[in-house]
């Protein structure tokens, strides 16, 4: 197959954050390392945030989330082969070559996801990031990829939220009774991912119903998909309640110190850790994380035969147009708050 020099991408242009679409080199695959032509993109949260407060600079590239097929291999590659197809994320905005909102990307070849013929390229684009951020989640409460101890509890605050779907679900997977927080109208669609029951986070008792659906036993686990406002004050109420054991709870943002409870574990979710290499975000230096890398792939594994057989599915999508060059309105609705309980897609390739 012959490829083009070139290729159009994303790229930051300010920390407003603003973005322009430019050409630039189509790379060569590395040691390790696939080419991939990508076919769809979603947006995530974090395409902006890590702009407006994590420090990336403008030229760099942006996009974690991908999916595509793969048309050439760098030295040492034996786990996937060319026509594989493929879903994945990079941790982008760091550089101008490993970002997905592009044509061709280069990548480690072990931290790809292969997707089965059942699922489309929107669906698959939308599940890397969300559900990386669940399953790292749930290894800092329990063994997972392991089944949860017999008998256990999760609540699931923001169960609509992408990560919270994919939370509900491996949780769900893995043995645990879930509770979860989302709003009256997003009820349904949480149930349909994995929650026995489903509380409305707006309701002044939504602890007492919690807690009622919970039992004698309590929750054991909270997983805080939201991590701001009050779901951390919700989630320190519920782990207060249970009578012995350890009190741990996974979150998708630091909790303030003002916030802190002396009594929970707190386990704050960084994806990065997944490719065992040491970094820096806000001044923070974070090691190197081998098991993180471990518990990564055994998932991924899992992920595409769950996938085909339905066990696991990907959450509402919206599908956005104009391809790259509709991709900074798209992050642009995104900041805004204007896409709830659906991942925003966009197809690149025709």
């Amino acid at each position: 197959m012959s490829l083009p020099s070139s290729q159009l991408g994303v790229f930051i242009k300010s920390s407003d954050p603003t973005y322009t679409v430019e050409r630039h080199p189509v790379p060569s695959p590395g040691s390790g390392e696939a080419l991939i032509k990508i076919e769809a993109v979603a947006i995530n949260q974090t395409d902006w945030k890590i702009v407006v407060f994590g420090g990336a600079q403008p030229g760099n590239g942006s996009g974690n989330d991908f999916v595509g097929r793969i048309v050439a291999l760098g030295p040492g590659v034996h786990d996937v082969t060319v026509g594989d197809r493929v879903a994945g994320w990079v941790h982008a905005a760091f550089d101008k070559a490993h970002f997905s909102f592009q044509e061709y990307l280069a990548t480690r070849s072990d931290l790809l996801i292969k997707v089965p013929s059942n699922l489309s390229d929107e669906d698959a684009a939308s599940i890397p990031v969300g559900a990386t951020t669940a399953l790292l989640g749930l290894s800092r409460l329990f063994d997972f990829p392991q089944r949860a101890p017999l008998g256990k509890t999760i609540l699931v605050c923001g169960g609509a939220s992408s990560v919270g779907m994919y939370v509900c679900q491996l949780a769900s997977i893995a043995g645990l009774r879930v509770i979860s927080t989302a709003s009256s109208h997003h009820f349904d669609v949480v149930l349909s991912f994995g929650a026995s029951s489903v509380i409305d986070y707006h309701a002044s008792d939504a602890l007492q119903q919690i807690l009622h659906e919970a039992g004698p036993g309590g929750v054991d686990y909270v997983f805080d998909a939201i991590s701001f406002g009050d779901s951390i004050n919700l989630a320190n109420e519920v782990l207060k309640s249970k009578i012995g054991g350890l009190r741990r709870a996974a979150v998708v943002l630091p909790v303030p110190p003002t916030s802190l409870d002396p009594l929970v574990e707190y386990h704050a979710i960084g994806i990065q850790t997944i490719w065992d290499k040491p970094y820096e975000f806000l001044g923070v230096n974070i090691p190197a994380m081998p098991r993180d890398l471990a518990t990564a792939k055994a998932v991924y594994r899992a992920l595409s035969h769950w996938l085909e057989r339905g066990t696991f599915k990907a959450g509402p999508v919206t599908l956005g147009s104009g391809g790259l060059h509709g991709i900074p309105e798209g992050i642009a609705l995104v900041k805004a708050g204007k896409i709830s309980a659906s991942k925003l897609v966009y197809r690149i390739a025709a």
